[in-house]
């Protein structure tokens, strides 16, 4: 009934007065909220996020806001979009992404959306993926969201920050520097808040902007 269509045939057993009962088998998301090490005793289960742009923006921005522990799924082709988008709306909010659970390849990866993205970046994604979100501290600002929404960065305009921002990145990358440091080194000499740097830099990779 989690991902499976066990609903409707739990509805209609239900319906029609037949008696059935329900054995626990292998369950991905309480795997995925255990292995997490996050908060167990409430969590919410959101599925797979929409695949319409608006729904998913506004999904988004309620994960950013969840105080409980999330888990949900994603298809393997659909990751990267998904760990872009999480790295611009929740920052370096911690998640595990959790592959093939269970099984032979199991691997769970933990980090920020950014750091997670980079490394399937390099890594095709492949199998079953659930991912866990930790709460949302209680003493931390709501995420500002994308970048693309921002209009104005420190009073520079936001087109010319964008492509000031990248031609730093891509110095620092090119000097030899991690992207962790890159990203620090930028926000420190440009004035910016290191979230915004660290989500261009993710969108930037994704969309074939940096090498």
């Amino acid at each position: 009934s989690i991902s499976d269509p066990g609903f409707p045939l739990a509805r209609l057993l239900l319906a029609e007065n037949v008696p059935f009962t329900v054995l626990p088998g292998p369950s991905a998301v309480l795997t995925a909220l255990v292995h997490s090490g996050y908060p167990a005793d409430r969590f919410v289960f959101w599925g797979f996020l929409s695949r319409k742009k608006k729904e998913r923006a506004e999904e988004i921005r309620a994960l950013a806001a969840e105080r409980k522990t999330v888990v949900f799924y994603e298809a393997p082709h659909r990751l990267l979009k998904t760990l872009r988008e999480l790295a611009a709306g929740l920052g370096k909010r911690e998640i595990a992404v959790c592959r093939e659970l269970t099984k032979k390849y199991e691997e769970v990866l933990r980090g920020s959306a950014g750091e997670i993205f980079d490394h399937f970046s390099r890594v095709s994604p492949r199998g079953e993926f659930t991912l866990v979100l930790s709460p949302r501290a209680r003493d931390s600002a709501t995420p500002a969201g994308s970048i693309e929404n921002e209009g104005e960065v420190k009073g520079k305009n936001a087109n010319l920050w964008r492509a000031e921002c990248t031609r730093e990145l891509e110095k620092a990358l090119q000097a030899g520097d991690p992207p962790t440091a890159a990203v620090k080194k930028v926000a420190r000499n440009m004035g910016l808040p290191r979230q915004k740097v660290y989500a261009l830099l993710v969108e930037l990779k994704h969309g074939g902007g940096l090498a």
